[in-house]
């Protein structure tokens, strides 16, 4: 599920460009999944996504810019 951003394409850059956006500005755009016991009811469990990411401090404001465009214009 990893690698998956980097096939991705958006509104603004096809999956290419998007993949040499994504390897010029930050050390890479993961998505996992997580689940883990409730903290509710011992029976339940909980399920989630975990987003990560990493830049330098003068690619920030890009690596945010990335990541809305995957997450709200693909």
């Amino acid at each position: 599920m990893k690698r998956i951003i980097h096939v991705l394409g958006s509104k603004k850059f096809n999956y290419l460009e998007l993949s040499e956006q994504i390897d010029l500005k930050t050390g890479g755009l993961n998505v996992s999944s997580h689940l883990d016991d409730s903290s509710f009811k011992i029976e339940d469990y909980e399920e989630g996504v975990i987003l990560s990411s990493y830049c330098l401090d003068r690619n920030i404001d890009a690596m945010f810019d990335l990541w809305e465009d995957v997450l709200l214009h693909f």
